[in-house]
């Protein structure tokens, strides 16, 4: 698969370099990562992500080169860490070539190249091993990346995702001078602001028959400012620990839809839970969206997983 991609990237010109909607560490990594390759290569290229890159990131300078917008034609398409098409939120127009690198199990295969590895603990991993097939040298820049990547998805190396391949990146990330303890430590940074919307949205908490949820309203929003729903996500930490709870769920209300993040701390395939909503991801870590109001979609999700709980789910 790497021999191929290389074949593509050397006889390809024109790239447009994506990643999912509400982006996390892994999806920035990769397109920097994806993006840097290219440059070395000598290739026109757009690093492009339709929502805003969460403010946490932005301390890592190859950020600033990721679009909002794009003007121009390309005719190749990479898309990293994403399961489907859809999940970029960009209506394609015409005959485009696309590349689909992806660690999801829920990956729907929609590229004319598809190198989706469910085995891989993130996608910046596998960007990074194409890196090297390239002999492209590690910079301090693109490692500080890397690692960010890795550090995020692993929920800083606690997750049951770790792998050997993990630890031998983190060496070579460190023999290239990066201050691993600053990085992490930025990642976890807290402003007040987002202490004090974190308060409100933990007092939301509702513990159910094995199920404890969290929901932002749109209320909460208008008051501490809408960019920090697209942080949100690092709220769940701090639920997941509770005793005797099987899935944990965060609800995000966006007015004509809400947006749900499915964890599981005792192991559930909670990718299947999103699934039955149409959505997917990993088994312990997955997402859906639902059109609805979001106390109507919080009872249809709380019930359905009642029952995925109680084995009494049938799985599409």
């Amino acid at each position: 698969m790497i021999n191929k991609l290389k074949k593509i990237l050397l006889a390809h010109d024109d790239f447009l370099v994506t990643a999912h909607l509400d982006p996390d560490g892994d999806a920035i990594s990769s397109v920097i990562i994806i993006s840097y390759i290219l440059k070395k290569l000598g290739k026109r290229y757009i690093p492009f992500l339709v929502d805003t890159v969460p403010k946490r990131f932005k301390f890592l300078s190859p950020v600033e080169e990721i679009k909002s917008t794009y003007k121009g034609s390309f005719n190749t398409l990479i898309v990293l860490d994403t399961p489907s098409l859809e999940r970029t939120g960009i209506d394609f127009k015409g005959d485009k070539f696309i590349v689909n690198i992806d660690h999801h199990p829920s990956n729907r295969n929609f590229g004319n190249l598809n190198w989706v590895a469910p085995e891989r603990t993130a996608a910046c991993l596998m960007a990074y091993e194409l890196m090297r097939a390239f002999d492209i040298e590690l910079s301090k820049e693109i490692a500080e990346v890397l690692y960010a990547g890795m550090f995020t998805e692993t929920g800083g190396f606690l997750n049951s995702n770790l792998t050997i391949e993990v630890f031998k990146t983190v060496v070579n990330i460190f023999e290239t001078g990066v201050d691993l303890s600053k990085i992490g430590l930025m990642l976890e940074q807290w402003t007040p602001v987002m202490l004090r919307f974190l308060k409100r949205v933990l007092g939301t908490l509702t513990i159910r028959n094995g199920i404890a949820y969290i929901y932002i309203e749109q209320s909460m929003l208008e008051e501490f400012g809408r960019d920090l729903i697209s942080d949100a996500g690092r709220f769940l930490k701090f639920v997941v620990g509770l005793p005797d709870v099987k899935v944990v769920l965060l609800f995000k209300d966006f007015g004509e839809y809400v947006k749900i993040s499915f964890r599981s701390p005792m192991g559930l395939d909670v990718n299947r839970l999103a699934s039955l909503f149409g959505g997917g991801g990993h088994k312990s870590a997955a997402g859906a969206k639902l059109d609805g109001r979001l106390k109507n979609v919080i009872e249809k999700v709380i019930d359905v997983t009642e029952d995925f709980i109680a084995g009494r789910t049938s799985y599409k």
